[in-house]
């Protein structure tokens, strides 16, 4: 008897019965097709842990409910608007995609997934979260970028095995504080926001290493972590590079992997000194086009190569 069966891809617009005969099998990908609904007897496979119905037409996924050996679920790209309360019947579930939906919450049956490690629910139309959510006490992974959500609950503290967390692209105006007291936290997306604020304090146990600010409204970012590694700050109207960010960045030990430092144009504006440095210089990450509409006089050797500037080229003619 297989313990993976393939059906990705077949145009199916429905789970074909002759599943039925292999009770025994782990592993199902019905993924690609054209599946509406969701048959009953889809329970009968109690061994059941890893099940693909991505990119499917599926609104409905009760049926689900029952396969409680279930440790991976993908449904992503479907047209799911709610989940149902049974859901939560998957105690091992440990990792469920959602991304490219249309749910418009997360609701508190999810909070009763206490094994899950790994929750997307990119790209649907999320404008709220339920308190139960704090209770995934395993989640390592949230990712909800693109939805509708304007502010964040103090509760998503209580997620304290969070190690990635995206939630760009919503509408979220005040930095999250509660995601500042996160220990294991290390990488947050918040770019493509609205934010004006910028926390001055953060766990001192914290380990976050990559955050992503860019496309925001910031204009000051006093408070940054130490462990920061790299930092996206582009299209925010910052006045200029802060003394104690280039600081931070130009004396981090380089045999830990080498950091970055995403800027724009206006952010390089008044840098004309050996401030922007032969060392410092490594770190930073800027478009060519970027760099020519900056305000930048002086360029060390190493960002002649690395962009391709010739000293007869610069400054640029405007013109």
């Amino acid at each position: 008897m297989k313990p993976l069966l393939h059906y990705a891809g077949q145009s199916l617009t429905e789970v074909p019965e002759e599943i039925r005969a292999s009770p025994h099998i782990t592993h199902l990908n019905l993924s690609q097709n054209a599946i509406r609904h969701l048959p009953d007897w889809l329970g009968e496979l109690r061994h059941l842990r890893v099940l693909y119905l991505s990119g499917n037409q599926l609104s409905d996924i009760a049926a689900l409910s029952s396969l409680e050996q279930l440790t991976v679920l993908h449904l992503h790209d479907n047209r799911i608007r709610q989940l149902p309360p049974t859901i939560g019947r998957l105690q091992g579930l440990k990792r469920l995609y959602l991304n490219n939906n249309a749910l418009d919450r997360l609701g508190p049956e999810l909070g009763q997934l206490r094994s899950l490690e790994q929750l997307l629910v990119a790209n649907n139309r999320i404008t709220e979260i339920a308190e139960e959510i704090g209770h995934l006490s395993r989640l390592q992974v949230l990712q909800m970028r693109q939805n509708q959500l304007l502010a964040l609950p103090d509760f998503l503290s209580r997620l304290r095995a969070l190690r990635f967390g995206d939630w760009s692209g919503n509408g979220l105006r005040q930095f999250p504080e509660a995601l500042t007291q996160l220990e294991h936290l290390e990488v947050l997306h918040l770019y493509s926001n609205a934010l004006v604020s910028f926390p001055t304090t953060w766990n001192e146990r914290g380990r976050l290493r990559v955050l992503q600010l860019g496309d925001n409204q910031l204009e000051t970012l006093d408070g940054l972590p130490l462990t920061l590694r790299s930092l996206s700050i582009y299209l925010n109207p910052l006045p200029h590079l802060p003394e104690a960010l280039w600081r931070h960045f130009t004396q981090l030990d380089q045999r830990q992997g080498s950091p970055y430092l995403f800027v724009d144009s206006q952010q390089l504006q008044g840098w004309n000194r050996e401030g922007i440095g032969e060392q410092g210089i490594k770190l930073l990450r800027l478009d060519s086009r970027e760099l020519a509409r900056s305000d930048v006089k002086y360029f060390p050797a190493t960002i002649r190569e690395q962009y391709g500037i010739k000293i007869s080229d610069w400054p640029p003619r405007r013109g």
